[in-house]
């Protein structure tokens, strides 16, 4: 069995749900809970960073 597809989600949404609306609600409710086993399978990392902290504008050594 993929160890991705070990569980499922459903959410409910209107027919007239907007792309954007549809992306955001996946995010908000999917993708937070499953994002760390995701990337470790897919062999990725997430890097978030911040242009308030000096290391990453590109500018400090």
């Amino acid at each position: 069995m993929d160890r991705l597809m070990m569980s499922t989600h459903s959410l409910a949404v209107r027919i007239n749900c907007s792309v954007l609306k549809l992306a955001k609600l996946y995010i908000r409710e999917i993708v937070r809970l499953h994002s760390k086993q995701l990337q470790e399978s897919l062999g990725t990392r997430l890097n978030f960073n911040t242009t308030l902290h000096p290391h990453s504008d590109g500018q400090s050594e």
